[in-house]
Formats: structure tokens, C-alpha cells, sequence
């Protein structure tokens, strides 16, 4: 059973190999930002589509977390959580190329298939 929990979360090695394949094959370029900002933060894929743009503090290198879950009495929370160096420079990288509005994750409205 110790075994299981040494194999159940990354090594730094490993999120760079990750980010390093999700970054070489992405089709869609919210893509690479969004594994980026679950590696370095530890949010859920809702927290991390809930978020906006506002959300980041480049200037004290903190992002706040939206969530949902923690408080009934809220409709929603917020957590802050330290920005790593490289989720800085993905996510100032993106916001250059981003398509627009608050959120800071915005894929397409409709994606193609296959």
C-alpha cells in the first residue's frame, strides 16, 4: 500500500516533462496556460475556468483562487495561492494573445472535430 502513495503525485521532474509534452502537442493554445496553472497552483479545472484576468497580482506575485466549495453560506471564496516564476511568464506570455474578456482561460465557444 506505501508504494501506491509514492507514485500518487508528480516530482518536479516530472510536471516539467508534463508541461513540456502539453506545450510540444497542444492544439488549442489555452491549453499549455491551463496545465500551467494546475501544476503550479493545485486548482481544479472549474477553479481554473472560473478565473480572471484580475485574478493575478503580478506586482505581489500572488493569484487568487475562486472556489465554491468551502463555505455554503457564500456563493464563492477565494484562496491565494504564491505565483511561481513560470506560471508568471506563461500566463504574461498568454495575456498577449489572449482572445478577450475576464476570463483568464477562454477557450473557443465552439471547438472542431476531428
Amino acid at each position: 500500500m506505501s508504494e501506491l502513495w509514492s507514485v500518487l503525485f508528480l516530482d518536479q521532474e516530472q510536471v516539467a516533462e508534463l508541461l513540456a509534452h502539453v506545450k510540444e502537442n497542444a492544439r488549442y493554445g489555452f491549453i499549455y496556460p491551463m496545465f500551467v496553472f494546475t501544476a503550479y497552483t493545485g486548482a481544479r479545472r472549474s477553479e481554473v475556468l472560473r478565473s480572471q484576468i484580475d485574478d493575478f497580482d503580478f506586482v505581489y506575485n500572488q493569484v487568487y483562487i475562486r472556489e465554491k466549495k468551502r463555505r455554503k453560506d457564500k456563493r464563492e471564496t477565494t484562496r491565494v495561492v504564491p505565483l511561481h516564476p513560470n506560471l508568471h511568464s506563461v500566463i504574461e506570455s498568454w495575456l498577449e494573445v489572449h482572445p478577450g474578456g475576464p476570463f483568464t482561460i477562454q477557450p473557443p465557444l465552439v471547438m472542431p472535430r476531428r
